[in-house]
């Protein structure tokens, strides 16, 4: 229970504005919850990083500048989740959301109670992000993915592709229809366990590309 309250912190916190965690960060935490849900290190870790994000948020830590806030549609491969830090240490962009790792659905949907450890635990895989964001129409998973885009002030959304996982082809209709919503995506063709196929490089140059096109969005915006 402490540990998905702490989730839920940490996700209210995000809504800030500079992003008070690092892009790694909360990654992390959305990776260990895939490899060991609920293992004491996980509560370590979240309440760690929840003390982190109030420090930044209260000015007891520097909290770097913030241009652009993405949303993640999928995983960065492992090989590539060091362009997470590049983009934040070196073009001040965040990312705010992580759909497979943090959208857990809606707080008030997920019930836990004490005195039905079972029902609670069913309860939380059932909204486990991986599940949540597997199952139910497209429409429901376009209207929630719309409502976080809202609520965390994103400017546009990054769709790593893997060659080789058929759930990630799921993500290209979501793409599509947030396209259709006048939302930015950037498709970087990757694969999730080969580094040859895509170099860091090339991916860099997709990124800075994208940074320009969500600035040409804006100064139109601002006109």
């Amino acid at each position: 229970w402490k540990y998905m309250d702490l989730w839920w912190k940490v996700l209210e916190l995000q809504k800030r504005t500079p992003l008070p965690l690092s892009n790694r960060t909360s990654m992390f935490m959305g990776q260990l919850e895939w490899v060991v849900p609920c293992h004491p290190f996980n509560l370590k870790m979240y309440e760690a990083a929840y003390q982190q994000a109030l420090d930044a948020i209260q000015g007891r830590v520097i909290n770097p500048p913030e241009r652009f806030r993405l949303m993640n549609l999928w995983f960065f491969p492992s090989h590539l989740q060091k362009l997470a830090s590049w983009l934040e240490n070196e073009h001040s962009v965040k990312i705010a959301r992580n759909l497979w790792y943090d959208h857990w659905g809606k707080y008030e949907d997920v019930v836990l109670d004490h005195n039905d450890p079972l029902g609670s635990l069913a309860t939380k895989y059932m909204h486990w992000p991986v599940l949540y964001m597997s199952r139910g129409s497209l429409e429901e998973r376009v209207s929630a993915v719309l409502e976080d885009i809202e609520e965390y002030k994103i400017d546009g959304a990054i769709y790593p592709a893997s060659a080789t996982c058929h759930n990630a082809y799921s993500v290209r209709t979501l793409k599509d229809k947030l396209r259709e919503h006048d939302i930015p995506v950037l498709v970087v063709d990757c694969e999730n366990w080969d580094p040859t196929y895509v170099t860091a490089e090339i991916v860099k140059d997709k990124l800075e590309g994208f940074i320009e096109t969500l600035e040409n969005t804006l100064s139109i915006q601002i006109k």
